[in-house]
C-alpha cells in the first residue's frame, strides 16, 4: 500500500492482526517449526476450535485432532 506521497504505509502489527481477524476466510500463520502463531475467526468457524486451542499447537497435531 502507498500513501498519497508515494511512500509505503507503515502498518502496525496490531492493525494487521485486526485486519486479518476480520476476514471471513480462514487465515493461519505458522512459524518455521509448524507451530500456529495466528488463528483467525475464519479458522474458528471452519474447524470449530478457538484460537486458545490452536495458538502454539503444531499444525499437524491440530490437523489430526480436527480429522478425528
Amino acid at each position: 500500500m502507498h500513501d498519497r506521497t508515494g511512500g509505503v504505509l507503515n502498518i502496525s502489527a496490531n492493525a494487521l492482526t485486526v485486519l486479518l481477524d476480520a476476514a471471513h476466510e480462514p487465515i493461519l500463520v505458522r512459524d518455521l517449526e509448524g507451530r500456529i502463531l495466528f488463528w483467525n475467526q475464519g479458522c474458528e468457524a471452519l474447524y470449530g476450535h478457538g484460537r486458545e486451542v490452536a495458538r502454539g499447537a503444531l499444525a499437524p497435531d491440530l490437523e489430526d485432532e480436527i480429522l478425528k
